[in-house]
């Protein structure tokens, strides 16, 4: 079994630079297929040795009994744990199957991190506490959408013409012409780095370039191969751009991150904004319309302010489950259930000593990093930045801010929403300012640096998400810590006897809202097929 990279889209603006830097380079180099920088090797998909076995353990054919037209084992109990987008998925895909599961949920809201502030802004504006965008060949959760009668609206075709980010680094413009300038010297390093690390690695296979790289943090490996290291702006751009992207800093993240992107998994031609990975889409009227659509499908089997404390496997195959719910425990025993909660949460509240886990499992749940990012929106009187020529995309080192972009890209009225995102170290700066209006003050006094008399139209409405601090995430999406990739890598999603796994942190292509979805069909024709044997 090996590892392979899927196309996938940078989350952050600054990363989407990088992408266009690294496929000019490559083009430069008489390359016609050039690497898509946003393709991280946490996205990267198990293929290959187990054949026709492992398409069946994960799900991707169905089952005996849904093919003869009667779900097999539908008499099954059924217990689903978390009713954020994965776990809502598996529940509302085996009830179409003629299952009855039931969803346990820790909070009192459905949907976790797909929450979307409704009332927080003037003039009907909406933006995204959590999950924003959907890509185009994000196909499940489009396919979703459409079956619950959502409409998806195109981001990228409300931008005005010509609108362009604008990034500075050192006090100076940093513009994507500097930065494909600067990776040309880097270029070949990075395709003899590549080379030596070979096609694949994962839990079961890795070369011994793969596992030193693996080893080496983020943050030492542009020390040494990036021309002028850390000091130069290339450098930086790496360094916060991986930041921003996995919501840690470099010297918490394996250097396998960088090269795997920067060199890897090649496709032809570049457009930023073009298919396979382009941040286009967002659902009219806000994202958690699916999460409710879906809990309002499945009515009152789910128990909202049940939270998981323990899980037992026994010799009988029963799964039992230990359930919180306002100061009473019970226990639970079911036939098949869905974990569908990330694993910071698992290893944080639940007691998995008497699960009968593996050992590969139990070290993926213990190790698996999950990044610190902060949301903080502020409403505007008018876009500013599109009176300037900007898409609302600005960087620069600032004691509040790595980046920003335009969250009512699409939305009536004359003001705007600018997102300010912070990840890693520098989104527990964030978080620790007490006073929402002091944070804005610092964020202001970065950005009108770039966007003079921005601060002036500020209304004082403001939204700030810190999902760290959020006990039912504990943490904004999954990322890869040194070491991690050559020993666990793929084990996240894996069964465990008659435990199934769901969320963003179980599918290749993690980080996003889509992965969730896809993550939740998965488990749920695994039921299907398990118990269909």
């Amino acid at each position: 079994m090996s590892i392979r990279s899927e196309p996938a889209v940078a989350r952050t603006p600054s990363m989407s630079l990088l992408q266009a830097a690294a496929a000019a380079v490559a083009r430069s180099h008489g390359v016609a297929e050039v690497a898509d920088l946003a393709d991280q090797p946490r996205r990267r998909l198990l293929k290959g040795a187990a054949g026709f076995g492992a398409a069946a353990a994960l799900g991707l054919r169905p089952s005996a009994g849904a093919a003869a037209g009667t779900p097999a084992g539908t008499g099954a109990r059924v217990a689903v744990v978390g009713a954020g987008l994965a776990g809502l998925t598996a529940a509302y895909r085996l009830k179409q199957a003629g299952f009855d599961p039931v969803v346990f949920e820790g909070n009192t809201r459905l949907g976790g991190r797909c929450y979307t502030a409704r009332d927080a802004f003037r003039g009907g504006q909406i933006a995204e506490h959590g999950g924003e965008f959907i890509d185009t060949d994000h196909y499940p959760i489009r396919q979703l959408a459409k079956d619950l009668g959502l409409t998806l609206y195109d981001v990228l075709a409300a931008q005005p013409p010509g609108a362009i980010p604008v990034y500075r680094f050192n006090g100076e413009r940093y513009t994507l012409a500097d930065a494909t300038r600067d990776f040309g010297p880097l270029y070949q390093s990075l395709k003899g780095q590549s080379a030596a690390i070979g096609s694949g690695y994962n839990y079961r296979y890795s070369t011994a370039a793969a596992k030193r790289f693996d080893a080496m943090t983020l943050r030492q490996w542009i020390a040494a191969t990036v021309p002028g290291g850390l000091t130069s702006k290339l450098g930086q751009l790496i360094d916060n751009a991986f930041t921003e992207e996995n919501g840690a800093d470099t010297d918490r993240q394996s250097a396998l991150n960088a090269i795997g992107t920067l060199a890897d998994d090649p496709r032809d031609g570049f457009d930023l904004y073009y298919t396979d990975s382009d941040q286009r889409f967002r659902v009219l009227g806000g994202n958690d319309q699916i999460p409710t659509l879906l809990g309002r499908a499945l009515g009152a089997a789910v128990r909202t302010g049940t939270a998981l404390t323990a899980v037992r496997q026994r010799g009988d195959g029963k799964v039992w489950l230990t359930l919180a719910r306002d100061g009473a425990v019970t226990d639970a025993a079911f036939d098949r259930i869905v974990l569908a909660l990330p694993f910071s949460v698992m290893r944080a509240a639940v007691d998995l000593s008497g699960a009968g886990f593996s050992d590969l499992k139990r070290r993926s749940i213990e190790t698996l990093g999950m990044g610190a990012s902060v949301k903080f929106q502020l409403q505007f009187e008018r876009r500013l930045w599109n009176d300037l020529g900007c898409n609302g995309e600005i960087r620069r080192v600032s004691p509040a801010f790595q980046t920003t972009w335009d969250a009512t890209r699409g939305q009536g009225g004359q003001q705007g929403v600018m997102n300010f995102w912070s990840g890693g170290s520098q989104a527990a700066f964030d978080a620790g300012v007490p006073d929402r209006h002091a944070l804005a003050r610092l964020c202001l006094a970065g950005a009108d640096e770039i966007l003079p008399g921005l601060p002036r139209l500020w209304n004082g409405l403001s939204t700030l998400d810190v999902w760290s601090r959020n006990p039912w995430s504990l943490g904004s999406y999954s990322f890869y810590p040194p070491g991690y990739q050559t020993s666990l890598l793929g084990v996240e999603g894996i069964p465990e006897g008659n435990v199934f796994f769901a969320g963003e942190h179980t599918w290749a292509q993690a980080g996003y809202l889509n992965a969730g979805v896809a993550s939740g069909d998965r488990a749920a024709n695994q039921i299907r097929a398990s118990l269909a044997a």
